[in-house]
């Protein structure tokens, strides 16, 4: 991010300085300079950045300080990482492999397995399918925090469907509404 100060109507043989502050991020380079880059870290994603610039040696009868802010771009990530129907449990196995890798690039992370499930299908049997899933990742992972993984069992679908999210810190979770059963991998898996 680069901010820059102009100063119009004042000749070449002014002697003037420039003192900026920031209220985000960190100033790379001089910061009495025209012109300054300010660094910026992913945490500050959605943030406005103020940077305020006094420039000394001006006239008596004009402004010395000016205030800029621009806006750092949100992170744009879209939370679903896979939604499939039934397949056989070796496929399952690569998806899942897949997910968890995903998982372990963002640690503070709520993985979210959404099970939509048809007439003839029981809450149980998908409970116990859970289960296999949170042994899988603990097969590949001992450390593996099971708590980051919640499962969401959904009745009355038209057909089958498994979908895997992954929702990044304080970002608000799916709701489970009617015929819903929502689950804590930490409970699933002692």
């Amino acid at each position: 991010m680069v901010f820059t100060a102009e100063i119009r109507g004042l000749d070449s043989s002014s002697n003037v300085s420039f003192a900026w502050e920031v209220s985000a991020g960190q100033i790379t380079g001089p910061p009495n300079a025209v012109s300054i880059k300010v660094a910026t870290a992913k945490e500050l994603a959605g943030v406005s950045i103020a940077a305020k610039v006094t420039v000394k040696g001006l006239p008596e009868n004009c402004s010395d300080n000016v205030t800029w802010s621009a806006d750092i771009a949100r992170h744009i990530y879209d939370p679903i990482l896979e939604d499939y129907g039934h397949i056989p449990w070796r496929d399952e196995r690569a998806r899942l492999d897949n997910f968890q890798i995903q998982i372990n690039h963002y640690p503070k992370s709520v993985a979210f397995i959404e099970i939509r499930i048809e007439a003839g299908e029981t809450v149980e049997t998908q409970k116990k399918h859970a289960i296999k899933i949170l042994k899988f990742f603990k097969c590949r992972q001992k450390n593996f925090d099971t708590g980051q993984l919640r499962f969401a069992i959904q009745k009355g679908a038209d057909e089958h469907r498994t979908r895997f999210t992954l929702h990044l810190e304080g970002a608000k979770l799916p709701e489970c509404g009617e015929g819903c059963t929502l689950l804590n991998g930490k409970d699933l898996y002692r």
